[in-house]
């Protein structure tokens, strides 16, 4: 019982920083005020939460501890958290910047799961890529499919994918997240549901990019994300 207060103590602050984060912003000014205090939040959560639950899992680090499910829970909330205090510090950078830090956060946990990761990303210098607001929603909308991949896929391998794709002369950028774990069930009629599927839907609808989702049970699951790069102009993408 102390485990599983542990964990879901530790899930509720991660659930509860998101919410502050992804208030609205009304204009420039309030925004610029607002990034200010995130950075001052992302750091107290460094320091604070997060020291917290290292030591939570410090105190439940024996072999008796180590697959029990409480465990595991911590554990993502620790990279939930990272990942979150890294967003909310930095607003700048490309897609493919984003990603890397992503991988530098969560290669030790696939490390620890036994995951093979195979990182692909086919990108030459000068190439236009997502940026900024674009570039978040896209690197929140992977590490929401790779959280899903670590909760409930049971896999053994992992493809993140990012390449240009140039057709009728327009390019456009192929994002996959693939794994060969159980797959997700298909609802009749509505395709997959579930496990954060909604959240990544509405990140691609907002940044103008088409995604799609090809999963059967026992057969793994891929996420292919396809972004125009006429979608790039610089506009402000309001926080949700």
């Amino acid at each position: 019982m102390e485990l599983l207060n542990l964990a879901v103590g530790a899930s509720l602050v991660v659930m509860l920083v998101r919410t502050l984060y992804w208030h609205p912003r009304r204009n420039a000014q309030t925004a610029a005020a607002v990034r200010k205090e995130r950075q001052r939040i992302a750091g107290e959560l460094h320091d604070l939460v997060g020291s917290q639950i290292v030591n939570a899992l410090l105190l439940l680090d024996s072999p008796a501890n180590r697959l029990h499910p409480a465990v595991r829970t911590l554990e993502q909330c620790m990279l939930d958290l990272r990942l979150l205090v890294e967003v909310m510090s930095d607003q700048k950078g490309d897609l493919a910047e984003k990603l890397a830090a992503l991988r530098y956060r969560i290669q030790p946990v696939l490390d620890k799961r036994g995951i093979c990761l195979t990182w692909i990303m086919d990108v030459d210098d000068g190439e236009m890529l997502p940026r900024r607001a674009h570039a978040r929603e896209l690197c929140r909308l992977v590490q929401e499919a790779v959280s899903n991949v670590l909760q409930h896929s049971r896999a053994t391998h992992l493809t993140i994918e990012l390449r240009p794709r140039r057709e009728s002369g327009c390019t456009e950028w192929l994002l996959r997240v693939m794994d060969n774990g159980v797959g997700m069930r298909q609802q009749p009629g509505e395709g997959v549901k579930g496990h954060g599927v909604s959240n990544m839907r509405r990140r691609a609808r907002r940044v103008g990019a088409r995604m799609s989702i090809v999963s059967e049970e026992g057969m793994g699951t891929e996420i292919v994300v396809i972004v125009d790069t006429m979608q790039f102009a610089p506009t402000v993408i309001a926080s949700t």
